[in-house]
């Protein structure tokens, strides 16, 4: 799957948890439903873009259940079950 605002990104899903992502031009978000009226956000990148290009990502994995990691050189962020 590719990024909406930035498609040069690629998202490798290898998690089996279920989750949503939520994206906007400067971060991408995975959330769950916490009850009928919450979501809680699992993991959050957040892109430093210069020049339209990404120049730095900062994550916080905040589940203890999957992870994002993230390659800068090959401009890919993975989803993984810890």
């Amino acid at each position: 799957m590719k990024l909406t605002h930035l498609p040069q990104w690629e998202v490798i899903n290898q998690s089996q948890k279920q989750f949503v992502i939520q994206e906007d031009a400067n971060s991408i978000s995975l959330v769950s439903p916490i009850n009928d009226y919450a979501m809680g956000i699992l993991s959050q990148v957040h892109f430093s873009i210069q020049n339209g290009e990404v120049i730095s990502t900062t994550v916080e994995n905040n589940s203890k259940n999957l992870k994002i990691e993230i390659n800068e050189m090959q401009s890919q962020l993975k989803i993984i079950d810890i």
